[in-house]
């Protein structure tokens, strides 16, 4: 109940938002949701209608803002030129994006796991002041962060959502107890058979000794009195290094540790487009960055990526700057610790089905 109340609450605050957005620019009519491109569609959209204006306009409103971003994310979906990654040059499109069509206007902001926060209005023909466009565009960031707290930390997903999330995302646990027993198993098809994971007599456990033991006592730590979050280290053959977060999880009287790690699809996932695009980093940047999460060192950063190993200092230089990290160790904890609410919230919702 607490749950649906808050959800109601921010509901209020955003509808008490529009309100006021829709009085000061006056608009007939504004709209404020989340555009999912996967499935073409408005995702709880939101709509302030002036008290003079024909309620059909709403619908109008949606059935029309959906039909121009449903062309705008197709022309987004085309696939590129086949290039090596090195090669392919600077995404040219700056969010936000304002398009007009007639009367219709719309903002489009940077996405988020693949949805774009979305406003749109209906505007009369002397509504053309700059100060207008600048209120519209506050209202606009007010939208994206509503939509990074709607990815980012929900409260237990509902259980389609959880999978499609999972999905979307590729991220992959473990919930385990304090013996490494594992109580729910969220590897999606594809990580089932993944080899780095060792599952003996229904205990987690690593191939390699030092591994292995590092990740008892990161899960010691974590369903202990300390609750503490570590990250460990799984080797996944070829010198290539996967990184896991094993950290406390509160669901009923037993404590449980998550084990939360990228699946095998995630070398481009949207997960990690997003934390790269939420510090501006640049392709070069994140490509770099990408390399650090795969447990790379510098030397090999270079090897692997064509380039100098002080060219690849440079850009790490580049992203530590930018991300307010230091070293390649606090920009993993500090990925790790973004896309940990996500995945608490996905595993209480697994664990909970299980029960």
């Amino acid at each position: 109940m607490q749950q649906i109340n808050a959800a109601q609450a921010g509901q209020a605050d955003f509808d008490e938002f529009l309100d006021r957005l829709r009085n000061i620019t006056q608009m007939q009519a504004i709209l404020g949701g989340f555009f999912d491109s996967d499935i073409r569609t408005l995702r709880e959209p939101r709509l302030s209608i002036a008290p003079d204006v024909h309620p059909d306009i709403s619908d109008d409103l949606v059935r029309r803002a959906t039909a121009r971003l449903a062309v705008f994310s197709a022309l987004r979906s085309k696939p590129a030129v086949d290039q090596e990654p090195a090669l392919v040059p600077e995404d040219p499109v700056r969010f936000p994006i304002w398009t007009r069509q007639g009367d219709l206007l719309i903002g489009i902001g940077r996405p988020v796991a693949r949805i774009y926060p979305v406003v749109a209005c209906i505007r009369p023909a002397r509504t053309n002041r700059p100060e207008v466009q600048e209120l519209l565009g506050m209202g606009l960031a007010h939208v994206a962060h509503a939509l990074t707290e709607h990815v980012y930390a929900r409260p237990v997903w509902p259980e389609g959502l959880a999978e499609a999330t999972l999905k979307m995302l590729s991220i992959a646990y473990f919930v385990v107890n304090a013996n490494a027993e594992i109580v729910h198993d969220g590897r999606g098809a594809d990580e089932m058979a993944d080899t780095a994971w060792s599952v003996a007599n229904g205990r987690l456990s690593l191939a390699q000794d030092a591994e292995r033991l590092a990740l008892l006592g990161a899960i010691h730590a974590a369903v202990s009195d300390q609750q503490r979050a570590s990250i460990v280290s799984v080797s996944v053959g070829f010198g290539l290094v996967r990184l896991a977060v094993v950290a406390p999880l509160k669901t009923g009287d037993q404590p449980l540790a998550l084990v939360l790690f990228e699946g095998q699809r995630t070398d481009h996932s949207a997960l990690r487009e997003h934390f790269f695009r939420a510090y501006s980093l640049t392709r070069s940047e994140s490509l770099t960055a990408q390399e650090v999460l795969n447990g790379r060192s510098p030397t090999e950063m270079a090897e692997v990526m064509g380039l100098s190993v002080a060219t690849v200092r440079s850009y790490l230089k580049q992203v530590f700057a930018k991300t307010g990290t230091h070293r390649q160790s606090e920009l993993i904890s500090l990925y790790y610790s973004s896309i940990l609410p996500v995945g608490t919230s996905i595993a209480r919702a697994g664990a909970h089905r299980q029960s």
